[in-house]
């Protein structure tokens, strides 16, 4: 799927805005041994350890299920910029009475949430306070995801501007000068940059910023779901270290922290591809075991994605899986590949019935069950990014989407409390 960075990521939008879809389905030719569910160990990171057990709270974690708007205001997005961080609130504004339409998602680089000194958040809760307060005028909630990776074009001596530079090599910007951390390039792509999530060392920065976030957000009634990353990563085993396991085992640990942090906040795992079949099904299941929602980018309909086939009980390439549908939530998100670019052009329709009912046959779109080719996931959430470019009329925003989103009523598969959510869900 590496077709789609040029499509979506070349633009090189400093913006809110997702991990790119993912690479193709062929990783388990690399021979990599599937790495088992395990508890990552507790760790104490800027002295702040974590509780004891996850989803302890009686309160519930909170659940206002419907459609979503992926909103990017511009090229070159920075959050404390005043005319992006405005623009944002105008979309807020625009949206304020559209009973079908619960919210907006924000997402952005690392260096959105953390500044370039280790441990300073103060840009990043700047921007995230600004956006709850608007949305909570209109009783709208949030959804936010951090990005530990660029896709596309970047310049060579410049990646501070998409990590914080304590992170990156003196060479590319940055005050990482003893290399502990590190930003690495993605060798399977031409284009890309990823921090190293793999090591422990930076591993355990990102928790530190995923505990501080959840410090200040999990008891906010508008901020609805964290999510981060995505299990694709476009790096050759050996390139500074890297190994699937070694990110198996550190995208545990972030799914542990994240739940602890956020006890009655969603947390998103955002799943599409993996090294082989097995591994994917088993980061799915230990993901679940701790409640966490399960979606990654791309809603495709000529295209079975693994991590949606594992979690809709259907199984990758003759390995089985168990259905949690119902068990925890799944997030659907279309991105602008499958609105005019690389993914295809498809109408609105097409997009929502393809994770609403499945897709029966290749050619002829959603129809039916789906079980010929790949299984519904009925999502309980359904992002949809702002287009106002790709496409034609019944792609972009004002003259497709939001008058399908309408016609629809912002309807979604469920709005069931889902059954994972073992201390219940708040509502109010």
């Amino acid at each position: 799927m590496q077709r789609k960075f040029s499509d979506m990521w070349k633009i090189n939008w400093r913006i809110w805005l997702l991990l790119a879809a993912g690479v193709s389905t062929s990783f388990a030719a690399l021979g990599q041994t599937a790495v088992q569910p395990r508890s990552p160990a507790p760790l104490c990171i800027d002295a702040v350890c974590p509780p004891d057990e996850t989803e302890s709270s009686p309160q519930g974690i909170k659940w206002h299920p419907g459609f979503y708007v992926w909103y990017t205001p511009s090229n070159n997005f920075v959050n404390y910029e005043p005319s992006h961080q405005q623009a944002i609130l105008n979309f807020i504004d625009s949206i304020g009475n559209e009973p079908s339409i619960k919210g907006i998602q924000v997402i952005g680089y690392w260096g959105e949430f953390e500044s370039d000194t280790a441990g300073d958040y103060s840009n990043g809760f700047a921007s995230v306070d600004a956006i709850l307060a608007r949305l909570q005028k209109y009783g709208k909630y949030l959804q936010v995801a951090i990005n530990p990776a660029h896709f596309g074009s970047y310049p060579p001596a410049n990646y501070a501007q998409f990590f914080p530079k304590y992170l990156v090599q003196p060479e590319n910007g940055g005050t990482d000068y003893s290399g502990k951390y590190g930003i690495s390039l993605m060798d399977r792509s031409p284009d890309g940059l990823q921090a190293r999530v793999w090591q422990t060392a930076t591993s355990d920065r990102f928790i530190a910023m995923i505990r501080a976030y959840g410090a200040r957000y999990n008891g906010h009634p508008n901020f609805e779901m964290i999510g981060f990353g995505e299990t694709s990563i476009n790096t050759n085993i050996g390139t500074d270290g890297f190994s699937w396991p070694a990110l198996d085992e550190q995208i545990r640990r972030h799914l542990a922290a994240a739940r602890a942090a956020f006890p009655n906040t969603g947390v998103r795992f955002v799943a599409n591809w993996y090294f082989t079949n097995p591994a994917m099904i088993s980061l799915i299941d230990y993901a679940v075991s701790l409640g966490c929602a399960i979606g990654g980018p791309d809603v495709l309909p000529n295209e079975a994605i693994a991590a949606n086939q594992a979690f809709a009980g259907a199984g990758i390439g003759g390995t089985p899986s168990t259905d949690w549908r119902g068990v925890v939530p799944f997030v659907s998100e279309v991105q602008s590949p499958e609105l005019g670019g690389g993914e295809g052009t498809w109408t609105n329709e097409q997009l929502y019935l393809s994770a609403m009912q499945g897709v029966a046959t290749k050619s002829g779109g959603a129809t039916g069950s789906g079980t010929a080719v790949y299984r519904a996931v009925r999502p309980q959430y359904f992002v949809w990014y702002y287009n106002d470019w790709a496409g034609g009329a019944e792609q972009q925003w004002r003259t497709g989407t939001l008058p399908f989103i309408r016609k629809i009523n912002g309807a979604v598969a469920s709005t069931s409390c889902p059954k994972g959510y073992k201390s219940g869900c708040r509502t109010d």
